[in-house]
Parts: C-alpha cells; structure tokens; sequence
C-alpha cells in the first residue's frame, strides 16, 4: 500500500515532548479524568529519559520510576489516595525532569517537530495522555 513507513524519534525527543506536554501539565494538580493515564505519560518520559542517559542516569531517576510504579500500583478504585498522592509524585517527576532538561536539550531531538497527527506514533509523543491498552 501506500502507508509511509512509522515515523522514529530519539528518547531525548520523547523526553522534552512529556515534560513540556500541556496535557500533562494540566494534571499536575491532581485533577485529570483519569490520574493513571498521566502517570503512564510520566512512565514514559521517565524511561526515554533514562534511555537518553544511559549510564548518565542519576539515582534519583530510577527513585521517580519506583514512585511512578507505585502510583500505577495503586487499586484503580481508589480515586482519592490517587488524587492525593499525585501532585506530590508530579512534583518530583517535574522537578527530575527540569535539571536534567538542561542536559536532554542539548542532546539530538529527532524528530525536530512531530506531527500530532501522526497515528504511527505512540500517544505521548503526539501531546497526549497514555492509557492502559499500551498506546506508549
């Protein structure tokens, strides 16, 4: 057929597109329809920023994975605990994510701009929030 290949990106792209998403930006206080879906964001940018790293990653890094995880972890049910504890966990991801964006930013960002409307990539990198179907 005439389907363009997927389109590719590099993990520090993946990282600055999450940690400057207005989506998820717009969850930092703990008021998204669905919190889970936020965190999966973050889960994702948390590990395409590891990715970016590689042995670079500092420790507090895999600490917001491990908090993030346990965010997920949380019974689904428990909408208060989750609006309770994720600001805090936003917070610390946000502030992670700000330092080492001044290293992230210096790194090669394929693609340079994405397209939104490009299907073939996964929800985060498209300025929206991961669900739990694996879309990220």
């Amino acid at each position: 057929g005439c389907t363009p290949p997927p389109s590719t990106y590099s993990p520090a792209r993946a990282a600055m597109t999450v940690f400057e998403s207005p989506a998820l930006l717009a969850c930092d206080p703990g008021d998204c329809a669905n919190l889970k879906d936020a965190m999966r964001t973050w889960m994702f940018g948390i590990k395409n920023l590891a990715a970016a790293l590689r042995e670079q990653a500092p420790d507090y890094l895999k600490q917001i994975e491990a908090d993030s995880l346990a965010f997920l972890g949380l019974p689904d049910e428990e909408t208060g605990t989750q609006k309770e504890f994720y600001p805090h966990g936003a917070a610390n991801n946000r502030q992670v994510f700000t330092v080492l964006s001044r290293v992230i930013s210096q790194m090669p960002q394929q693609p340079a701009i994405v397209n939104p409307m490009d299907v073939s990539l996964p929800r985060a990198m498209r300025g929206l929030l991961c669900t739990a179907g694996g879309d990220c």
